[in-house]
């Protein structure tokens, strides 16, 4: 009995499915080894580090069992951030005030993820195809767009394009590269973005209808103007001029310098440093963990202003005539 027993189950794992098993034991022993060490770990920046090195490691070992690299972003964070991570550390980033600590945490794992940009190959734009008023680009690897006047995009041949329902979709790629493609915005209404990498760059006036990106690490310049716009990354930093009516970004780190004009503003996130001159904007919103910055409102609108974090310091000055209310809850809001 027994050793029928046993040949049955050697029969039974001798396949695929003892592969699987043992891949998905690896990843248990590998959240729970890096949990159990965070946790008694007492000096609190260590425990920083080891908790997004789980994610990290979570994120490599369960890639194959996801599609896109922000899939095993987030299931790396549900599996072992939320659940394993000390609060004691993300209010040690709070209270000490330094959000670029965690921003510079942030932005090596996304190294580790996407390589540095020296270790990439880099296509340049060889193709042209007339631009439409929906464009959506899907890319595997990086892109670098530039978006600026015209009614051409250019983009390297090894991406291909194709027309359905009159969107022009950009697509392929692979993930240790990098794109360069130029973008003629003069009659484009909706842009949405997908890659492993972003950086775009706005030269363009144009007011877009809808303008969404979906990737690891974000980085937006120059000026940009969508009736709505959503980022979901892990990484997002914004240095120029944004004007939306609604603004939403979900990202672990945001980093967010210039102008910001909106009605309506939401972020998620849990390291949070802003430096910004508000201007027409009715609530703005924020959840994270650690909260940092200055916010200048220049009016426009009467504002509610609503922070909910574990800790840190946001200076607030209104330099308008319009009444401001602010709600904060674990993070403390000086007024100037």
């Amino acid at each position: 009995m027994n050793l029928k027993f046993a040949e049955g189950i050697e029969y039974y794992t001798g396949g695929g499915i003892m592969g699987d098993f043992k891949r998905r034991l690896l990843l248990i022993l590998t959240v729970l080894t890096l949990g159990t060490i965070g946790f008694f770990t007492p000096y609190v920046p260590l425990k920083i580090v080891l908790v997004f090195f789980a994610i990290a490691s979570t994120g490599y070992i369960v890639k194959e069992y996801t599609g896109k690299w922000i899939g095993f972003l987030i299931l790396s964070v549900l599996l072992f951030l939320i659940p394993m991570a000390n609060v004691e550390a993300f209010r040690y980033m709070a209270e000490t005030k330094d959000s670029n600590v965690f921003v510079n945490i942030v932005e090596n794992i996304i190294e580790s993820f996407t390589g540095s940009e020296g270790s990439k190959v880099s296509y340049q734009p060889d193709t042209k195809v007339e631009s439409r008023e929906n464009i959506v680009i899907d890319v595997d690897g990086g892109v670098d767009i530039v978006v600026g006047k015209g009614n051409i995009i250019e983009f390297p041949s090894q991406l291909k394009t194709s027309v359905k329902n009159g969107t022009l979709e950009i697509k392929g790629g692979t993930k240790n590269s990098i794109y360069k493609v130029l973008v003629g915005g003069d009659m484009i209404r909706s842009l949405e973005i997908s890659a492993l990498s972003v950086k775009l760059k706005s030269e363009l006036e144009n007011n877009l209808e809808h303008l969404s990106i979906d990737s690891v690490d974000t980085k937006l310049s120059g000026i940009i103007k969508s009736d709505y716009a959503e980022f979901n990354s892990t990484g997002f930093d914004f240095d120029g001029s944004i004007s939306a009516n609604e603004l939403v970004i979900n990202s672990v780190g945001v980093n967010i310098n210039g102008n910001v004009s909106s009605d309506r503003i939401n972020i998620d996130s849990v390291g949070l440093n802003l430096n910004i001159v508000l201007s027409n904007c009715s609530l703005f919103e924020a959840f994270t963990t650690g909260a940092s910055g200055k916010i200048t409102y220049t009016g426009g609108k009467n504002l509610r202003l609503s922070i909910n974090s574990t800790g840190g310091k946001i200076i607030f000055k209104n330099e308008s005539d319009n009444s401001v209310s602010i709600q904060a809850e674990g993070v403390k809001v000086v007024r100037e």
